[in-house]
């Protein structure tokens, strides 16, 4: 979704900008309730997010928010909100810095297998600053390059090298099929082939003299023309089967996108009839209370809502359906005492 929103798709942008509002929205609502169990993932980020509108008077309450979770008291960069810093990650050149740090951050992870990788110690380093930014790369960053280059670095020029013979040789499928319009390669040479056979054959034809010569070039000739044919008729057959596979693959699709379209629009006239039927099901249950509480239950489950953590109050949790189940009278008449018995 990411990616189709950077190129500029407005359903993916539509649906991140509604899923990032409501993601943070839902966070901050986390840290007034249990704040402790965000300050695990806030404590080593630099950045975090955070609800503004856009009348804010006062960034008291967002650094409050901040320091209740507290946000970058463990970062490698100084973003602890305690020492000041006039630096934004909103600058190119400090969020260039803070991304590749994480990136780092995880390659080393990644590869903590390597022993050379293994021993730098992220966690115990100081907060990157300008004054220790050398003695800071010397003993996590060089070490993780020369480790690299030594098991990482060959399997990474291997796997580009694929990737480069795999691009070109795709770059040359499309060249070929540029330049034979789509046509197989075969069929083209095919055709020259078809051509150079007629010429070689009227050339042996003219040469053979004799009426015997000319009768044992003709039914050679005429054996290499039948095989040709049915060469040809086998490949009209093979492009009459692609394109009704083709149509048949095009007509799956159509009906596959018709049934979900049907599907959707009978999904939205059940939610524009569903609060009249909810109001039937629940005088079927009875009404009241627990009328109610049924017919949400069940509306839950059919629209595909929230409902394992649906719960009655407590003084309903034990009662059944308050008018008890009538029984009906075509059921209970099925079998009746034979009067004349």
């Amino acid at each position: 979704m990411i990616n189709l929103a950077k190129a500029g798709d407005s359903e993916a942008i539509r649906d991140m900008v509604r899923y990032c509002c409501e993601m943070s929205e839902a966070i901050e609502e986390i840290a007034e309730k249990k704040s402790e169990s965000l300050i695990k993932w806030a404590k080593g980020r630099a950045n975090w997010p955070v609800m503004l509108c856009r009348h804010e008077t006062s960034a008291k309450p967002v650094a409050a928010y901040l320091d209740k979770i507290k946000l970058g008291s463990e970062c490698i960069i100084n973003a602890n909100g305690v020492q000041v810093a006039k630096y934004s990650l909103r600058t190119p050149i400090n969020r260039f810095v803070w991304r590749k740090l994480k990136g780092l951050r995880f390659s080393i992870d990644l590869m903590s297998d390597v022993p050379g990788i293994a021993k730098i110690d992220f966690d115990s380093l100081p907060k990157l600053t300008k004054a220790n930014a050398k003695a800071w790369a010397d003993k996590a960053l060089m070490p993780y390059i020369s480790e690299w280059k030594q098991s990482g670095h060959p399997e990474w020029l291997r796997q580009e090298e694929t990737r480069s013979l795999v691009s070109r040789l795709t770059e040359q499928s499309d060249d070929l099929d540029e330049a034979t319009d789509g046509m197989e390669i075969s069929d083209r040479y095919a055709s020259v082939l078809s051509v150079e056979f007629v010429v070689l054959t009227k050339k042996l034809l003219e040469e053979k003299t004799d009426t015997k010569e000319r009768w044992q070039c003709l039914r050679e000739v005429f054996r290499e023309l039948t095989q040709l044919r049915r060469d040809d008729h086998r490949a009209v057959r093979t492009v009459i089967k692609r394109d009704r596979w083709n149509r048949e693959v095009e007509r799956e699709e159509e009906e596959g996108l018709e049934r979900m379209d049907k599907e959707h629009k009978q999904h939205l006239i059940d939610i524009c009839f569903s609060p009249m039927h909810n109001q039937a099901m629940a005088e079927g249950f009875g009404g009241g209370e627990y009328g109610k509480k049924m017919a949400e239950l069940l509306h839950r489950i059919k629209f595909d809502l929230p409902w394992k953590d649906f719960r009655f109050d407590a003084e309903m949790s034990g009662k059944t359906h308050p008018n008890g189940i009538k029984p009906n009278p075509t059921e209970s008449d099925l079998i009746r005492p034979n009067p004349t018995e």
